[in-house]
């Protein structure tokens, strides 16, 4: 949280005071997926915290790729194999398949508690096909 909170503080607010459109990876909601639904801890908990982290400062969009975890996982796990990375570097994709269904059930939730931000992308397509829906979000929501 701590990490979080600075990185807040020192890049992504003074890029959005600028006039910059900041783009992440990740953010609290995948703490909150996988420390609550993935290990158990309380999601409300995590959720205040990463408010208190995030100082209230919430994205205006959530992209969440949907996909089966056996999927994904099958992919996540052949993408670090051509990358050469070891089992330590993917420890996420050393975790069960049950693990990862949990984390995408948390996701979900997190979806469906916060629809106005959290918008679901059919994963299970060609990278074309995913790109083309993700950019959709993207212009609608720049749009608005």
């Amino acid at each position: 949280m701590a990490d979080r909170a600075q990185h807040v503080a020192q890049v992504i607010r003074p890029a959005l005071a600028s006039g910059e459109i900041v783009l992440c990876d990740r953010f609290a909601d995948s703490t909150v997926a996988y420390q609550a639904y993935g290990r158990g801890l309380d999601a409300e908990l995590l959720h205040g915290l990463n408010t208190l982290a995030v100082d209230g400062l919430w994205p205006d969009l959530t992209i969440l790729l949907d996909i089966d975890p056996a999927v994904g996982l099958t992919r996540a796990v052949n993408r670090n194999k051509a990358e050469g990375k070891t089992v330590a570097e993917g420890r996420f994709e050393a975790e069960s398949l049950a693990f990862h269904t949990s984390v995408r059930e948390g996701y979900k939730a997190l979806a469906r508690r916060f629809p106005e931000r959290i918008k679901l992308v059919d994963a299970s397509g060609d990278v074309d096909e995913i790109a083309a829906a993700v950019r959709a979000l993207v212009e609608s929501r720049l749009n608005a």
